[in-house]
Order: C-alpha cells, then structure tokens, then sequence
C-alpha cells in the first residue's frame, strides 16, 4: 500500500498510493540512488552516492548504516527471507550483508 522513491537530493521518500508523502527519510550525503522493502514490509534499505546502505523503519529512522563500498552504492536489495541485503557498487564488487550480526 506504500511506495518507496530515491532522489538526487539525497532523501527518500515514502508515498501512499493515492500520491501524499507520508514520511521524507533523511540522513544519507550523496543522492539515493535505489531503495528496497524488506520481504515483510517493515524496513526499507536504500543504496547511495555516498557509498553507504541505509536501513529504515517506515517512520523514516535510520536505523542502521552499512560501509564498505569504495566507491557509489547502485543498488541494494533483501534477499527472500529478509536476513541478508545484497549491494552493488561502482567499486566493480557485490557485497552480502548479515542482518544477523
């Protein structure tokens, strides 16, 4: 029932589906450039110009960011079971991400 955009601006932000913004995810310093809904629904992760992973709940807390890339995070998803983000960078590697500790 809910959208997920990126933006150059460097927010995300989250729409119903009759088009009002119910929350604006700020926190990354590069522009959003992908953004993903867990299998559940309950957590958003959202990849950056800023060579970082972000991991939101729905009222646009940041809880979590994910480092390691060197260079542009293009995209970054859940895998089935929501226990690990899989990323791609424009540091030409593919990094899994334990949400398990």
């Amino acid at each position: 029932q809910t959208i997920i955009s990126t933006s150059h601006d460097n927010t995300l932000k989250l729409w119903n589906l009759n088009g009002q913004c119910l929350h604006t995810f700020i926190g990354h310093s590069g522009g959003a450039l992908n953004a993903n809904f867990s299998p559940d629904g309950q957590t958003i992760i959202s990849a950056s110009d800023d060579k970082t992973l972000k991991l939101w709940n729905l009222n646009g807390q940041c809880l979590h960011t994910f480092t390691g890339h060197s260079g542009r995070v293009q995209s970054a998803n859940f895998s089935p079971d929501g226990q690990t983000i899989i990323s791609t960078s424009h540091d030409n590697t593919l990094k899994l991400w334990n949400l398990n500790g």
